[in-house]
C-alpha cells in the first residue's frame, strides 16, 4: 500500500514482483493520492504480477529518459483523479 511515495532511481531502479497469486498492488494507497516518482534522469520503476486493488488515482512523475514498466495480468488503469507528469515536470513545485 502506497500512502506516500515510491521512488525509482537511476542506479538500477526498483522492480516489484508479486509472488502471491491472489495479491494486488495498491499503488495509490488508502488515501488515493500515492505518488510514483522517477524524477532523476534515467530512473526506473517496475511492477509485475496479477493486478491493482482499484484504478490508480494518485500521481506519476516521470523524468526524461526514465521508465515506468507495468506488466500486470489483469492490466491497469488510471482514473480521472490521477495525474501523470512527463518530462522534467514535478507537480510538487
Amino acid at each position: 500500500m502506497n500512502n506516500g511515495q515510491i521512488r525509482g532511481y537511476s542506479d538500477g531502479g526498483i522492480e516489484f514482483a508479486q509472488s502471491d497469486a491472489t495479491g494486488r498492488y495498491d499503488l495509490d494507497g488508502t488515501t488515493g493520492d500515492g505518488w510514483l516518482l522517477m524524477i532523476g534522469e534515467g530512473s526506473f520503476l517496475g511492477f509485475s504480477g496479477l493486478g491493482l486493488t482499484d484504478p490508480f488515482s494518485g500521481s506519476v512523475s516521470i523524468a526524461g529518459g526514465s521508465r515506468l514498466h507495468v506488466s500486470l495480468v489483469e492490466g491497469w488503469s488510471a482514473d480521472q483523479q490521477s495525474a501523470i507528469h512527463l518530462g522534467n515536470s514535478d507537480p510538487a513545485t
